[in-house]
C-alpha cells in the first residue's frame, strides 16, 4: 500500500481539469481525494503534482486557506506561484519524492550539470524542474539552476559553493528578472527553440553582476510548458569542462 492508500486518499487521473491547473485536492466530509491532470503526458510531472497535493493535505495549516471557498482546491504546482501555501506544497513534494540521503547516494553516478539533473530525474521518476530545484539545494559542488519563461527568469536556486566560487556575497535569487540576452538560454529562447537543448561557455558576469570567471551553461526545453531549465556550473580545473 502506498502513502496515499495508507492515508485513505483516493487518487484519480483526469483529462478535464481546466486551464493551467495541474491537480486538485477534494474534501468530502472527513474524506479526501486527489485529481491530477493528464494534459501534460509526463509521469514525473504527474507524480510531482500528486506529491504537491499531499503537501496540502499533510500541512494542516493549509486547510483553512484552501477550503474557504468550497470543497475543492485547484493547484498550479511547479514553483511558479507566489502564494505561500503553494510554495510550501511544492517544497513538500520535492522532499517527499527526493529524500536527501537517497539523493547523495545516487548523485555521484552522474556528471555535474544538466546530464546529472536528467539522470537523477529518471532515477527518482520526478519532473526535471523538481529535480533541478533539489539538485541545486543539496549539491556540495558549485551549481545553479534557473527556470525561465520567454525572456523572464521565474526563479533560481544556487548551491552555497556556487555563490562563493563566482564571488557573490549572497545566494542570488531572481524573480521576474529579465533573461540575459547574451546567454545561451537567451539565444535559444529568442530563436523559439524551447524544445531543444544547447550548451556553451559564458562569462559569469553576463548572469550575475560583479561575478568573475566563466560558466558552463546548459539549457533544456521543458516540453509543452513553454519554459526552459538552465544549469550553470563553473568552468575550471576539477569543476566543469
Amino acid at each position: 500500500m502506498g502513502i496515499t492508500g495508507s492515508l485513505g486518499i483516493v487518487i484519480q487521473a483526469s483529462d478535464k481539469l481546466e486551464g493551467s491547473f495541474s491537480g486538485c485536492l477534494i474534501q468530502a466530509g472527513d474524506s479526501f481525494g486527489i485529481l491530477y491532470s493528464t494534459s501534460i503526458r509526463n509521469k514525473g510531472y504527474q507524480r510531482f503534482t500528486v506529491a504537491h497535493e499531499l503537501g496540502h493535505f499533510s500541512l494542516t495549516d493549509h486547510h483553512r486557506h484552501l477550503f474557504e471557498q468550497g470543497a475543492l482546491h485547484r493547484s498550479e504546482s511547479g514553483f511558479t506561484s507566489s502564494v505561500w501555501y503553494e510554495r510550501e506544497a511544492d517544497l513538500f513534494g520535492v522532499e517527499l519524492l527526493i529524500p536527501e540521503f537517497l539523493f547523495h547516494r545516487h548523485r555521484k553516478e552522474f556528471p555535474l550539470g544538466l546530464e546529472g539533473v536528467k539522470g537523477l530525474a529518471d532515477v527518482f521518476q520526478t519532473s526535471l524542474t523538481a529535480m533541478g530545484i533539489r539538485y541545486a539545494t543539496l549539491c556540495t559542488e558549485p551549481v545553479a539552476v534557473v527556470v525561465i519563461e520567454g525572456d523572464r527568469i521565474l526563479y533560481s536556486v544556487l548551491s552555497k559553493p556556487f555563490a562563493s566560487e563566482v564571488g557573490l556575497e549572497s545566494r542570488w535569487a531572481a524573480r521576474s528578472r529579465e533573461l540575459p540576452a547574451k546567454s545561451v538560454t537567451g539565444r535559444l529562447n529568442a530563436g523559439g527553440k524551447v524544445l531543444s537543448e544547447e550548451r556553451g561557455i559564458v562569462l559569469a558576469n553576463s548572469w550575475f553582476t560583479g561575478a568573475s570567471g566563466e560558466l558552463v551553461e546548459e539549457v533544456s526545453g521543458l516540453g509543452r510548458y513553454g519554459k526552459t531549465l538552465t544549469v550553470l556550473t563553473v568552468k575550471g580545473p576539477g569543476l566543469a569542462g
